[in-house]
C-alpha cells in the first residue's frame, strides 16, 4: 500500500482502479491505517505516562530519525511520519522534543516547528522517552544499558523499526517497550 516514501501511490492505484469500475477497498483500508499511525503511536507513549502519573507537559522526549527512512541512507524529509508523530505528540501535549538525526542537515531540522536539535549523538540524560523513528544504521550500534540508566524512570522506548534487542530492555522495571505490533 505504501510506506511514507510513498505514500501518494496507493492513492494513484485507487482511483485508476475506480476509473475501470473496481472498488479497491484492501488498498483503501490500508492506506487509512498507515495516515493513522502516527495517532496511534503518540496516543499510546501518551497513554503510557498519564497510567504511570507523569505530566504529558512535562515530558522530555528523544526522537531519534527524521528523514523518511535511515537505510538506504537519505537526509529527504517529504512525507516523515516522524514530523507527523512529532506534530500529534505536541497537539496532545506541550512536551519537549529534542530530535536527532545522523544524516539530516541542521538548517532542515531547524525548519521544522516544535523541537529542539541536537547535532551531536544523543547522551540520553534526563530523557522520559526515547522514540527511534526511522531505521539509521548506526542505532544497533547503541549501547541499551547506557541508555536505559541515563532516563528517568518510568520511562518509554518506542522502536518504530525494532532496531533495538527488545529482550534486555523487557527485563528492566521501570521502562516500557513498545514497537510496532506489540
Amino acid at each position: 500500500v505504501g510506506g511514507p516514501c510513498i505514500s501518494k501511490d496507493p492513492h494513484i492505484l485507487i482511483n485508476m482502479s475506480q476509473k475501470v469500475g473496481f472498488e479497491p477497498e484492501m488498498i483503501k483500508v490500508s492506506r487509512k491505517i498507515n495516515e493513522l499511525y502516527p495517532s496511534l503511536i503518540a496516543q499510546r507513549i501518551m497513554d503510557f505516562f498519564s497510567k504511570k502519573g507523569k505530566s504529558l507537559n512535562e515530558l522530555r522526549i528523544l526522537m531519534v530519525g527524521f528523514a523518511f527512512k535511515g537505510f538506504p541512507v537519505t537526509a529527504d524529509l517529504r512525507d516523515s511520519t516522524s514530523i507527523m508523530l512529532m506534530n500529534e505528540l505536541l497537539n496532545i501535549s506541550k512536551c519537549k522534543i529534542l530530535a536527532y538525526d545522523p544524516v539530516v542537515s541542521k538548517k532542515d531540522i531547524k525548519k521544522i516547528k516544535g523541537i529542539k536539535m541536537i547535532q551531536e549523538k544523543p547522551n540520553f540524560d534526563d530523557i522520559d522517552a526515547l522514540i527511534i523513528a526511522n531505521n539509521h544504521q548506526s542505532y544497533k550500534d547503541w549501547d541499551i544499558y547506557e541508555i536505559i540508566s541515563k532516563m528517568n524512570k518510568p520511562g518509554l522506548i518506542y522502536d518504530g523499526w525494532c532496531m533495538l534487542d527488545r529482550k534486555p530492555i523487557s527485563k528492566i522495571k521501570e521502562i516500557e517497550y513498545m514497537a510496532p505490533g506489540l
